[in-house]
């Protein structure tokens, strides 16, 4: 795992004066946008893969962003080999529900027309494109998945004599008469499912980075802090018995009511006499035990 970062506290706080000798762990000085395609391209990605892992990576799979896949062909990673570019199919899919819903939302067209294209025929055409996806990837017939794209919003829109009897059996047809399927939202849909139609190339690979995402969601999880450390004492001291017999004393013995109680336990000095190490912990988690062997002081209760 390479990581990259530009900030170091210890020459942050030194900027006018050469810092102290340390550890720093500044080693990026470019735009923090440039991270990713850096360690890709360079650093334990492309560059480095062969003599790191021994492997060429002969496809690239990407998610839209066209800066990163730049870099790679820019810097040639593999002598006499051009890698492949494969959007993620998740990603195509998404962007292609969501062109769909912000023509649903925009004003610009007619409110009755927009009425049509509801979140139930998107997902429809969505589900069509998916089916399509799976029937012509042993084939490899990106020239059939392209046309079955197109076709999509037809079906969506029960207009079925261009479906792919494979995929769909429906043979009613929808009115063609109506003025919505001469509307202009009507050729801006055909536009979007074009768009997606043009990268059946990528989308009959039928790939995707999903184990990149619940890597990266795991890492999002945890979260590297300190354990805050207990005594002995206090671990065995505080129960419901010990606690109740503390109480009972405060009203029985002394006749201390509650009113007359301060907590005087935020002391900001460290009660235990040990530094506990680094531990991994759930996200959001805002306390984690560790019992240490002694306490540096006494805590007094003032009446």
């Amino acid at each position: 795992m390479c990581v990259k970062n530009k900030y170091c506290c210890i020459c942050a706080e030194k900027k006018k004066e050469t810092p102290k000798e340390h550890t720093c762990y500044k080693n990026f000085n470019g735009a923090s946008t440039a991270m990713e395609s850096t360690i890709i391209t360079i650093h334990h990605g492309f560059k480095q893969s062969i003599d790191v892992h021994g492997l060429i990576y002969s496809r690239f799979i990407a998610d839209g962003d066209s800066s990163t896949y730049s870099k790679i062909i820019n810097a040639r990673p593999y002598p006499g080999i051009t890698v492949a570019k494969n959007y993620c199919r998740n990603h195509l899919l998404r962007n292609y529900c969501y062109k769909l819903q912000q023509l649903a939302s925009n004003t610009q067209y007619i409110a009755a027309d927009r009425k049509k294209l509801t979140q139930e025929k998107i997902l429809r055409s969505r589900k069509y494109i998916c089916d399509a996806t799976k029937l012509h990837k042993e084939t490899k017939n990106e020239d059939g998945l392209s046309k079955d794209i197109n076709s999509s919003v037809f079906h969506a829109f029960d207009i079925h004599e261009n479906c792919n009897r494979q995929l769909c059996k429906h043979m009613d047809l929808a009115d063609a008469t109506n003025p919505f399927f001469g509307s202009l939202l009507w050729q801006k849909i055909k536009t979007v499912a074009a768009q997606l139609a043009d990268k059946a190339h990528s989308l009959i690979e039928d790939v995707d980075s999903n184990v990149v995402e619940r890597f990266n969601g795991v890492i999002a999880k945890l979260v590297m802090g300190l354990r805050e450390a207990s005594s002995v004492a206090r671990a065995k001291g505080f129960n419901r018995h010990e606690v109740g017999r503390f109480y009972e004393a405060l009203t029985v013995k002394y006749d201390i009511d509650a009113s007359r109680l301060y907590n005087m336990d935020e002391t900001v000095i460290s009660t235990t006499t040990n530094k506990p190490p680094k531990v991994l912990s759930t996200k959001g988690k805002n306390q984690v035990g560790i019992i240490a062997s002694a306490e540096c002081g006494q805590l007094t209760i003032y009446d």
